[in-house]
């Protein structure tokens, strides 16, 4: 039997790893410092944190099907309790044996479930087990104790039940739709999966958890959790990617009338007190009630490696599916046009994972299309081993180039061979001969700014679509660290009607790891009516700069491909833009759209929204023009 985890000093319950990192700093981080504290994704898991070289090192000990506890390749134990003595005694794959515990402050109890401690779920369970003829059975305690965790959310004020999303607008707007007021309602497809409606600066946005495989929730791109619970939990702490950390739910009961009626409880859990509020200082929830079901037994999970990675750290892998794929967004694209377009699936992967050279004589050369930095881009065939061939846009260097093993274009390739997305126009490689030429994906239609000058039908709203795509390409890059700085519609390149990719990789620059902007050394061409202040007299380059050039290409999309600051030159936009002077509203377009490009103009740089955030915000804006 595994020993009372909750009389253990060092055990701090459900506090996120930036927590855990400040307690271990503030207790002086030194070799062998450690605490334990309860995993905020899987129920029934933990985390072990502690100090080596002055590094704070994080090990997950995962819950096994068998009820036991384990770090990645280690042995077995009951609980978190022998896990820690055997590892005082023996390295057995830590970096350092576990010497000096990070007391928790004596009367605080461990931190679990927005105030449902984890006593009181272990109670539930117990007593739930018992009236099934059920005792001394840990894995079977184990699944109760999930079980328990994925309907607690059935009686919390945030839970609206099976509403619709207007309903669900209606009710935060009556309860005065500040900053951080949301609620969770149920979806009616696919079943199991849940919406939450924030409110942030006066308007609603919504945000989808959809369910894996594996039966664990999460919202697009965000991280994985077992239950809602842990979700509300984890989001009431980060924002991490929302616009806006959940801050107070909207009250359920106050639309009682029109709840849905759950079904009477046949157990509740015992001496927990009513709760009205939400929040630091009154954490407790209304007291939980759940009809008891036989549990299910859990697939076993895949243990993670141990990471020094900041809190909160999150990397996009190409083309990962977002828990947002059954969501509005498919509805704002025309997905099975989209996605039989050429270029929105790699055609080309069979010949990068080959080399980065290609064979000249699969590529055939057409006609000019323009003109770039590093000289002529020419369209052309290149046929694959399969004998298939596929258009391609061809950069052929200039003669000085050449001989250039450092030259910004050979940078350009080895930048974008790394990235693969849908919006990004994708490198296939470099050919040497007869010239030196860079291979890459064609989007005919050429650049955005002059494609619209030319189609001055297009509705708004296709506009605002293909700049959404924009945002996710951006969004993307973000993640992976790359900053574009010269993003404008002149680099948005358009494959067709309802298809755009980012180009231009010649300035980008990967910020590396352990940074958040990357500082250019030398002067160089630079698009300043595109730039934000930072990058003005810093020369300093961040995905927050490319956010003040993506509501500059906004802007220059909006207009049907007008010049920004037209008739302007650079000292004058630099004095008008210190003294407050924005980019005026573009005709027709939305208020709620010039609102995201103001927004993106912001003089401080933390001030400006993520390309996460720009994303969500247009795209409601897109699903309500649609509607």
């Amino acid at each position: 039997m595994a020993t009372n985890l909750m009389t253990e000093p060092w055990f701090h319950g459900s506090i996120s790893r930036q927590e855990a990192e400040e307690l271990l700093l503030k207790a002086g981080k030194t070799d062998g410092l450690f605490l334990v504290r309860e995993s905020v994704t899987q129920v029934g898991s933990f985390a072990l944190s502690m100090c080596f070289n002055n590094r704070i090192i994080h090990y997950h000990a995962q819950r096994q099907p068998d009820g036991f506890v384990a770090i990645e390749d280690g042995p077995k134990f009951p609980g978190p309790v022998e896990l820690v003595h055997y590892h005082s005694l023996q390295l057995d794959g830590l970096l350092c044996k576990l010497l000096k515990p990070c007391l928790r402050p004596h009367g605080v109890r461990p931190k679990t479930f927005s105030g449902v401690h984890q006593k009181h779920i272990k109670d539930a369970a117990e007593k739930a087990l018992e009236s099934m003829g059920v005792e001394n059975d840990t894995a079977m305690q184990r699944q109760m104790e999930s079980f328990i965790g994925k309907v607690l959310h059935q009686s919390e004020l945030w839970f609206h039940g099976n509403i619709s999303r207007e309903e669900a607008e209606r009710r935060l707007q009556r309860c005065g739709c500040t900053n951080g007021l949301f609620l969770i309602r149920e979806r009616k497809a696919p079943p199991g999966t849940f919406a939450m409606g924030l409110c942030y600066n006066g308007s609603v946005v919504h945000y989808l958890f959809d369910v894996d495989a594996t039966g664990q929730l999460s919202i697009q791109s965000g991280p994985k959790f077992e239950n809602l619970m842990l979700a509300i939990d984890h989001y009431t702490l980060h924002n991490d990617g929302l616009l806006y950390n959940l801050k107070e739910p909207c009250d359920a009961s106050l639309f009682e009338s029109r709840r849905r009626t759950l079904p009477r409880p046949e157990f509740q859990f015992p001496g927990r007190p009513a709760s009205r509020s939400f929040g630091e200082n009154d954490t407790t929830p209304r007291s939980p009630t759940v009809r008891m079901a036989p549990p299910v037994s859990p697939g076993p999970r895949s243990p993670r490696n141990p990471s020094s990675l900041p809190s909160g750290h999150r990397q996009l892998l190409p083309n990962e599916p977002g828990a947002g794929s059954a969501s509005n967004f498919e509805t704002i694209y025309d997905s099975v046009k989209l996605k039989k377009s050429s270029g929105y699936v790699n055609q080309f992967k069979s010949v990068q994972n080959q080399s980065f050279n290609l064979n000249s004589d699969s590529l055939s050369l057409g006609k000019e299309l323009g003109h770039g930095n590093f000289g002529s881009v020419l369209k052309g065939t290149y046929q694959m081993p399969n004998g298939e061939k596929i258009p391609v846009a061809v950069k052929r260097l200039k003669s000085e180039e050449l001989n250039n093993p450092k030259s910004e274009i050979m940078h350009e390739a080895k930048v974008m061979m790394k990235l693969d997305h849908p919006y990004i126009v994708r490198i296939i490689g470099m050919c040497t001969a007869p010239t030196m030429m860079l291979v890459m994906e064609l989007a005919a239609e050429g650049p955005l700014n002059k494609y619209l000058k030319k189609n001055k039908q297009m509705e708004m709203l296709n506009i605002l679509i293909l700049m959404l795509q924009v945002a996710e390409g951006m969004q993307y890059l973000e993640a992976q660290q790359f900053v574009h700085r010269d993003l404008a519609a002149r680099n948005v390149l358009v494959v067709n009607e309802s298809f755009v990719k980012i180009s231009d990789f010649g300035m980008s620059r990967a910020m590396g790891s352990g940074s958040d902007y990357y500082r250019a050394e030398t002067p160089g061409k630079w698009p300043l009516k595109w730039y934000a202040p930072e990058c003005i007299y810093f020369r300093k380059f961040s995905s927050k700069s490319d956010v003040w050039s993506y509501g500059v290409t906004l802007w220059e999309a909006t207009s049907y491909g007008a010049r920004p600051y037209q008739g302007m030159n650079g000292q004058i936009i630099i004095q008008k833009l210190e003294n407050g002077y924005r980019l005026p509203c573009p005709m027709h377009v939305p208020s709620e759209v010039y609102k995201i490009m103001k927004n993106c103009w912001e003089y401080q740089e933390e001030d400006r929204p993520s390309f996460t955030s720009i994303w969500q915000l247009l795209g409601n804006i897109i699903y309500k023009l649609k509607g």
